[in-house]
């Protein structure tokens, strides 16, 4: 199964995260690959200006066959405005868009993640900055404990 193949592969890999989106069949539960032990399963939150503590109707929520509970942390997704190409290689005009989903919630958590692996990467996770601290390349347990612990 996908669950099996993320989880190996992380294993094989500790320093690969998989960010996958809960899905938008809110009613159907997490699927696989987000009900993994080690995926980072993203859900969508109402995008208001001042911040949401709502749970967007769609973004699919459970429990996995072991209990745990997924997603494991939100981001706005409903709606996001983005940009929208023309499907045309070549093309210099692109315009905007707002779709809704937890996939346009998900590509939020991978660039924060990016920004805290940079922040241990670079060294400076004693004291704001480098060179104080050895650089650090932290396993994707770390990466997700750091996220799921710090939402609020």
């Amino acid at each position: 199964s996908d669950d099996y193949d993320v989880d190996r592969f992380t294993w094989e890999q500790q320093d690969a995260i998989f960010v996958v989106a809960a899905g938008n069949s809110a009613a159907d539960g997490v699927g696989s690959p987000g009900t993994a032990k080690n995926a980072l399963t993203v859900g969508a939150t109402v995008n208001r200006a001042g911040g949401s503590e709502e749970l967007a109707y769609f973004t699919s929520v459970g429990a996995t066959y072991d209990g745990r509970l997924k997603p494991d942390v939100v981001a706005p997704g409903h709606p996001v405005t983005s940009a929208s190409s023309d499907g045309f290689p070549g093309q210099t005009s692109c315009g905007v868009t707002s779709m809704s989903g937890t996939s346009m919630a998900t590509p939020l958590i991978s660039g924060t993640l990016a920004l805290v692996r940079e922040y241990f990467a670079k060294g400076h996770y004693k004291e704001g900055s480098p060179p104080r601290a050895q650089p650090l390349s932290p396993s994707a347990a770390l990466m997700k404990a750091l996220l799921v612990t710090s939402a609020v």
